[in-house]
């Protein structure tokens, strides 16, 4: 399994490289990420925590959109 610096970096250079199937398969991740961290802000005893990281994802994918759609 990968390390989250290594995942980081691959998602990077595929923005970068702008390929659609690729950027496609980003945004269908951090949905799956989003996710998860809802279902865990459920549960959590700091569920700021997690809704933070869900903030962060969404900003991300907003500026996937802007810069490739």
């Amino acid at each position: 399994m990968k390390s989250d610096n290594e995942i980081e970096r691959d998602i990077l250079s595929k923005i970068l490289g702008k390929n659609d199937a690729n950027i496609d398969k980003i945004l269908d991740y951090i949905g799956i990420k989003i996710d998860q961290y809802d279902r865990l802000s459920d549960v959590s005893n700091d569920p700021s925590f997690f809704l933070g990281k869900i903030d962060a994802l969404q900003d991300i994918r907003a500026f996937i959109f802007k810069h490739t759609r």
